[in-house]
């Protein structure tokens, strides 16, 4: 009812002086409901389960006003049963029903309390420890959150491992590429050198005995010649 409970209890515990400050702050019309409040013990477990004729029987003949309470105690009512302590106060459960109501994260009492109430099951105490367990075994089947993230934190340090490790291989591989670039350069002039020695030299020793098949030569002199690749007997 637009009461404020600096105690913090919810409705259903409201004391009858508590019941009767709500009735007030609806407005100075509703004041003169406060006797019968009074004389008939009206309590907050006893508030929430008012019905139209409970109000007629109470005092209240007015149709309105029967309306405005009535809307009131069902916000009242919707409000104390979104809370876990509400819910139980308004079902007939077993303790150990309610405990293991109790014992679930807020997320899942949220998800229990969300599927309303279990006082139209036959057995209302059976009803809610089927949404519990159904709850626990939606758990689970499901990672925990902070296990997923270790997970997915492990996985992606191997992917950088194994990118560092390839990216490391590519890059001793190219600087040995590099590396036998490099001998190859240095070796090519002495290399060069050696076999342009030992053509000459051969060229010479055909020269001297006139055999310089498989040898063609531009330019043969006593000094200065040119030694050309050699061919196979029959070419050229």
């Amino acid at each position: 009812m637009g009461h404020g409970m600096s105690s913090g209890l919810s409705c259903s515990k409201w004391t009858v002086s508590e019941v009767e400050a709500a009735l007030r702050s609806l407005g100075p019309a509703y004041e003169q409901y406060c006797c019968c409040v009074a004389d008939n013990g009206v309590d907050g477990s006893f508030m929430v389960k008012l019905e139209r004729e409970d109000l007629t029987e109470l005092g209240i003949e007015s149709l309105l006003h029967q309306k405005k309470l009535l809307l009131e105690i069902a916000k009242l009512k919707k409000a104390l049963a979104n809370t876990v302590e509400g819910f139980l106060e308004q079902e007939d459960v077993s303790a150990h029903a309610a405990c293991a109501l109790r014992s679930l994260s807020p997320t899942e009492q949220a998800k229990v309390l969300s599927r309303g109430s279990v006082s139209s099951a036959r057995d209302a105490t059976a009803a809610l420890l089927a949404r519990v367990r159904e709850v626990e075994r939606a758990r689970s089947r499901s990672p925990r959150p902070a296990a997923a993230a270790a997970a997915t934190a492990a996985a992606a340090e191997q992917h950088v491992d194994q990118q560092g490790q390839r990216n490391q291989q590519r890059e001793e591989e190219a600087q040995g590429s590099a590396d036998e670039r490099q001998l190859v350069v240095a070796l090519a002039p002495a290399r060069a050198a050696d076999l342009q020695a030992a053509a000459k030299e051969e060229l010479q020793t055909r020269l001297n005995t006139g055999d310089l098949r498989g040898y063609p030569a531009t330019r043969v002199g006593y000094a200065d010649f040119v030694v050309m690749s050699p061919q196979a007997p029959g070419e050229g």
